[in-house]
Parts: C-alpha cells; sequence; structure tokens
C-alpha cells in the first residue's frame, strides 16, 4: 500500500509561505538597513538643514503623494532635529546612519535619487519634483511597470 504524502507536502509549502511572509513584515516593520528597499522601492533622500526646507520639501512630496505612490517611491529628509519620511516602519539608527553616509558623500548635493536596484541615480542640488519624475520614468524598470499597468 502506498501512502500519499500530499498533506506533508502541504503543510511544507504553507510553512514556507507564512515564514517568508512574516519575515518580509518584519523586515519592513523595523528597516535597519537600505538594503530592506531594494527591488521593492525607489528612494529619495534629502538633506535640509532648516525645520523650513524640511517643510517645504515634506509639503511637496505630499502634494505629489499619488505620483509618488504610483513610481514605489520612499522618501526620506534628514534635517537638523531628525529624518521624517513617508516610510510607515521605525527607522532604525542603523538605517539613518546609513542615509546620512549617503548624503555626506557629496556634501555639496542635498538630494539622492535611489533606484530599485539600490544604485544611485543621481545626485543634485534643489528639488524639481519633474526632473525626478521625467528621469524615474527613462528607467527600463519603470517603463515596463507602466507598461504592465497599461495592460490592465
Amino acid at each position: 500500500m502506498q501512502v500519499k504524502q500530499y498533506p506533508t507536502k502541504v503543510f511544507i509549502f504553507l510553512l514556507l509561505v507564512f515564514v517568508s511572509s512574516w519575515h518580509a513584515v518584519f523586515a519592513k516593520a523595523m528597516a535597519g538597513s537600505l538594503a530592506v528597499f531594494e527591488w521593492q522601492n525607489r528612494m529619495i533622500l534629502v538633506n535640509t538643514s532648516d525645520v523650513a526646507g524640511r517643510q517645504t520639501v515634506e509639503n511637496l512630496f505630499k502634494l505629489h503623494e499619488d505620483a509618488l505612490d504610483e513610481r514605489h517611491i520612499v522618501w526620506f529628509i534628514v534635517h537638523s532635529e531628525g529624518v521624517v519620511s513617508n516610510y510607515p516602519g521605525n527607522i532604525s539608527t542603523s538605517l539613518l546612519g546609513e542615509i546620512k553616509a549617503i548624503l555626506s558623500t557629496t556634501p555639496s548635493n542635498n538630494l539622492v535619487l535611489i533606484g530599485k536596484d539600490g544604485g544611485v541615480k543621481s545626485r543634485g542640488n534643489g528639488l524639481s519634483i519633474e526632473t525626478i519624475f521625467e528621469q524615474i520614468d527613462q528607467m527600463p524598470m519603470r517603463q515596463y511597470e507602466m507598461k504592465m499597468q497599461n495592460n490592465y
């Protein structure tokens, strides 16, 4: 008589799905590194020295919230009092340190755009959200995303 192993395989599959989804949720809740965002999000890192600058940039991002969401952008604004972001999870000190390190590599630039692959796509001064969107929309991965959106 042959014993079916189907229930065991289903159990193992479900266990793997549960563990991988739990890991993804936990990693997002406690982002300790920019690597957590790779292949999921693009990032805009902004460094501003004063609260007024932070508020200006934050208001601009909130004004374009839908377009930022559509492009899977997580933004971080580093300022004299800390950091603000649209990231819903906790920002660890190691993540903040990593962001500050990237921003400090070229202190004359106060903005860094990072692609989904984790690579720095541009650095610059000033914030032109339209230019950032144009730059992102030219990226091959974004072209694919737009094509997939148009097919549905």
